[in-house]
C-alpha cells in the first residue's frame, strides 16, 4: 500500500466516479481502476461497490477514507514543515474564496504576506460554495472563506464576521423605496440575484412568512453589479460588495429591517488537517483582513464622524 493508491482511492470514493476521478487526477481510468483493485486485494476487503452508474464506498471504504484523509494531508505538509525555521514561516497555502470576498481581501492580504512573510507562497482561487467544499475535501484547497452554516462531514468552520444585506440599485430606481425599508415591502419587487445570495435572503424571509420575487438568477457578481448600475433592476447584496459603488454614487442603497438580513462568513477547513506555521500565519492575516471589511453603512458613518 502506498500514498498514490490511497490518493486514487480517496478521489474515487469522494467523487463516486472512476471517470471523474481520472479526469481530476489526470490519470488513465484503467490505471486508476487497477490501483484501487490492487489496494482492495492487499487489504483483503472490498472498498467500493461498483455499478454501471455510480461507485459507492463500502463500510470498510468509508473507514479507510476517513483515515486516508488525515494521512494524505499530513504527508502533503511534510515538505513545507521541514522547510520552516523557528525564525520564519515558510511553505505554500492554497486559499479558496467566494467571488464577493476575493477581490476585497486578496490584494491587502498578499501585500502583507509579501512584506512580512516572503517565504510563504499563497495561491488564491475563486469559486461558488459548492465547488470550494469539493476542493477542500479533495485537498486542493487548504482553507476557504464561505457562507457559514453549510458544513459537510470532514470540514470545520469558524464564524468570522456578519455582513448586513442591503437593497441596492441605481439611484433612479431606488428613489421610490423608503429608508429603511421593511423586508415585507419587497414581496412584489422583482430582484436580480445569485444563487448564494438568494439562499441567504430566503433563510431570513421564509421563517418570517415573507415571499420574495427573484426574476433573474445568475452567478457572475461582476455582471450583476454592471446590470444594477445600468438600471436593469434591483438586488439585495452584502453591503461590503457595494461599498465602493455607494460611496461613488454609482449605486444607491436602502437598509432592510423587520427583519434585518445578515450573511455570516466563516473560515472553513478540513477537520483533521495538520496545521503548519505557514498555514496558521495565512489564516491569521486572512481573518484580520476579513474583519477590516466595511460590513455595514454604520462603519462609514463612524469614520466620517
Amino acid at each position: 500500500m502506498d500514498l498514490d493508491q490511497l490518493r486514487y482511492f480517496c478521489h474515487v470514493a469522494k467523487l463516486r466516479s472512476f471517470t471523474v476521478a481520472s479526469q481530476r487526477l489526470n490519470v488513465a481510468q484503467s490505471a486508476l481502476s487497477r490501483q484501487v483493485k490492487a489496494l482492495e486485494q492487499e487489504l483483503g476487503v472490498q472498498l467500493l461497490n461498483r455499478s454501471t452508474h455510480s461507485v459507492v464506498p463500502t463500510e470498510a471504504g468509508l473507514r479507510l477514507l476517513e483515515m486516508s484523509d488525515y494521512l494524505l494531508r499530513y504527508a502533503d505538509q511534510i515538505p513545507d514543515t521541514i522547510r520552516e525555521t523557528a525564525a520564519e514561516p515558510a511553505g505554500s497555502v492554497a486559499l479558496g474564496l467566494l467571488p464577493a470576498v476575493a477581490y476585497i481581501v486578496t490584494p491587502p492580504m498578499l501585500m502583507r504576506l509579501r512584506k512580512d512573510m516572503p517565504r510563504v507562497s499563497v495561491t488564491v482561487s475563486e469559486g461558488l460554495g459548492i465547488f470550494l467544499r469539493e476542493r477542500l475535501l479533495l485537498g486542493q484547497v487548504d482553507l476557504a472563506v464561505m457562507t457559514a452554516g453549510r458544513l459537510v462531514k470532514g470540514l470545520t468552520e469558524t464564524a468570522v464576521i456578519d455582513e448586513e444585506m442591503v437593497l441596492t440599485g441605481s439611484p433612479r430606481l431606488l428613489e421610490r423605496f423608503s429608508e429603511p425599508i421593511k423586508l415585507g415591502k419587497l414581496a412584489d419587487v422583482p430582484m436580480l440575484t445569485t444563487q448564494g445570495f438568494k439562499d441567504v435572503i430566503l433563510k431570513t424571509a421564509r421563517p418570517a412568512g415573507i415571499s420574495l420575487r427573484f426574476d433573474m438568477e445568475q452567478n457572475s457578481l461582476l455582471a450583476l453589479k454592471v446590470m444594477l448600475e445600468q438600471g436593469v433592476g434591483v438586488s439585495m447584496l452584502p453591503y461590503t460588495v457595494v461599498h465602493d459603488e455607494w460611496l461613488s454614487g454609482r449605486l444607491a442603497i436602502r437598509r432592510v429591517r423587520e427583519p434585518q438580513v445578515m450573511r455570516q462568513l466563516a473560515i472553513v477547513k478540513p477537520e483533521y488537517r495538520p496545521i503548519s506555521r505557514a498555514f496558521a500565519a495565512v489564516e491569521g492575516i486572512l481573518i484580520d483582513e476579513l474583519r477590516r471589511m466595511p460590513v455595514s453603512p454604520d462603519a462609514v458613518v463612524a469614520d466620517r464622524a
